[in-house]
């Protein structure tokens, strides 16, 4: 087929529609492919917030350390403490964009751990919750990477996790708080 052949109106259609449909084409090819970047861009966003450095620390922070990346912090067995770590856990579920399902306190039973330091020895006690938690896999992932990096000395055990909705899964999980309690001094 060439243009020549065509009259003067069938050129101008062909002129001005032919740019339309290749735009079209192009959106329609485009879109999808935009869509995942953005998805992918707050991924992305989630997981360099539960990255960033805390902007503050506990009281208790400098009383137990260990850790892989830097000290630990257990803080002391006070009024308010479960409190504390509910605030903390729910900020990282916002910046990682996890759904809380269940959270089953402690239930009181303790095996204390003894820390010796210079001053004496003080009593380091864990505080097991089971939390259930809802998200996408790499929702999940950054869930558990902010865990990782929290100032507080957390212990994460028995991790199980389920998909019921694609692409939701949900991890049932037991953390290990621990809290310090100094010991009683007789006079």
């Amino acid at each position: 087929m060439s243009l020549a052949r065509l009259r003067p109106e069938q050129q101008r259609v062909l002129l001005g529609g032919l740019p339309v449909l290749v735009l079209g084409v192009t959106l329609l090819l485009a879109l999808p492919r935009a869509v995942e970047l953005r998805r992918l861009h707050r991924e992305m966003t989630a997981l360099r917030t539960c990255h960033a450095p805390p902007t503050t620390r506990h009281a208790g922070s400098g009383a137990v350390a260990g850790g892989r990346r830097g000290a630990r912090g257990a803080p002391p067995a006070v009024r308010g403490e479960q409190d504390a770590f509910l605030n903390h856990l729910s900020t990282l579920m916002r910046t990682s964009n996890v759904r809380l399902v269940n959270f089953r306190p402690p239930d009181g039973g303790e095996r204390a751990f003894r820390k010796e330091s210079g001053e004496g020895s003080a009593i380091l006690l864990p505080r097991v919750a089971e939390i259930t938690v809802e998200g996408t896999y790499g929702d999940l992932i950054a869930f558990f990477q902010a865990l990782e990096e929290t100032e507080r000395l957390l212990a994460p055990e028995t991790l199980k996790i389920t998909a019921q909705r694609h692409p939701r899964l949900t991890a049932t999980f037991q953390l290990a708080r621990f809290v310090v309690r100094e010991p009683s001094r007789s006079p």
